[in-house]
């Protein structure tokens, strides 16, 4: 599959033992990950091949981290008849990333930028996957990144947007459906976030595991606290309801509820300063508009901010009309990755990688 003139590619094994003597044909039949032939290049840039593995996760764990990864060096190749087989079977997918990739290019050559899609949530992996793309990004140049997500890691977010900030001119995030909780964290460090009529962010909501009720929003646990505490101490008034809300957490996840808000007025500031751009006077600014909008007002984790809204609240968003030709185009997109089934998506004009 790959050898001395052709380069090396990187293989992630998620389940199973590694052993020296498999080749990847064989990962594949034995179901270890779903896998992409892997076309290198020949002659003069063996560093990057134009397409990677296929990686399937086989967990809930598995979706924050491989469990394990081996780069191969050195494949014996398989017989002809077999090579063949595998061709073809993987011969659809290839023609449909090839599709995605010209009209990324495309994209590319009428903006004169870099242009990434992810479609994740937001963790280590997105960090790693993302970083591996930028190799081959010239940091002179602008870089856009089209981001679909429900949120995730805010802390993968902040790094993000340090690594993306590193490897370009401009950052400009375009965003076609939505970038909700990390995903609006992630957003906020752009120079520009370019949005249309059904784009949103969202609220920075914490979110803290409660025993008895799994993760829920450190806002709601300090309120439920609240207003028990003050229904049993103040109005004397208890019931079974304030004894219920008060038995299921302690002291210690009330703190850790004040301790997870007061992290993501934290983060927020990373965020914000993740933009090289802004003076320290813009992100005062900007962090007492966005405090009480984004993390202390929302009622619910689902809550909406169209584009009208962020422009209000003085982010850098860039409002595209549906006849907009720019617009189209990222809609074009967009549309070309809707009906994927893979949960997470890491695609670039030479790099694809697609996680199950």
């Amino acid at each position: 599959f790959a050898d001395a003139n052709h380069g090396m590619m990187e293989v992630w094994v998620w389940k199973g033992t590694w052993r020296s003597t498999e080749t990847l044909a064989s990962i594949q039949r034995e179901g270890h990950c779903v896998g992409r032939t892997c076309p290198m290049a020949i002659g003069g840039d063996v560093s990057r091949p134009k397409f990677a593995v296929s990686v399937k996760r086989t967990n809930a764990a598995a979706k924050n981290a491989p469990t394990r990864s081996a780069t191969v060096n050195r494949v014996e190749p398989e017989p002809e008849e077999q090579n063949t087989s595998d061709d073809e079977e993987f011969e659809p997918e290839r023609d449909l990333v090839a599709e995605r990739q010209a009209l990324i290019a495309e994209y590319e050559h009428e903006q004169d930028c870099r242009l990434i899609v992810l479609i994740d949530n937001l963790s280590s992996v997105s960090v790693v996957l993302l970083e591996e793309i930028l190799q081959d990004v010239d940091p002179a140049t602008d870089l856009h990144i089209m981001l679909n997500t429900d949120g995730g890691d805010g802390e993968a977010a902040i790094r993000l947007i340090r690594q993306a900030q590193a490897h370009c001119r401009e950052l400009t995030i375009l965003i076609p459906m939505e970038a909700k909780s990390a995903g609006t964290l992630f957003a906020l460090g752009a120079h520009r976030i370019v949005m249309g009529p059904v784009s949103d962010l969202g609220p920075i909501d914490p979110q803290i595991w409660v025993p008895t009720n799994g993760y829920m929003g450190a806002k709601a646990v300090l309120a439920a606290f609240g207003y028990a505490e003050e229904a049993c101490t103040v109005a004397r008034a208890v019931s079974q309801f304030h004894v219920a809300a008060l038995a299921n957490g302690t002291a210690y996840t009330a703190q850790e509820a004040r301790d997870a808000i007061a992290h993501a007025q934290h983060q927020l500031r990373q965020a914000l300063a993740g933009n090289p751009s802004r003076s320290p006077e813009q992100l005062q600014l900007l962090l007492a508009t966005l405090i009480p909008a984004l993390i202390e007002e929302p009622q619910a984790h689902s809550a909406l901010v169209s584009a009208e809204d962020a422009r209000r609240l003085g982010l850098p968003v860039e409002m595209r009309e549906s006849s907009d030709p720019e617009w189209a185009m990222i809609w074009r997109i967009w549309m070309a990755y809707f009906d994927i089934p893979e949960q997470g998506i890491y695609e670039s004009a030479t790099w694809s990688y697609l996680l199950d």
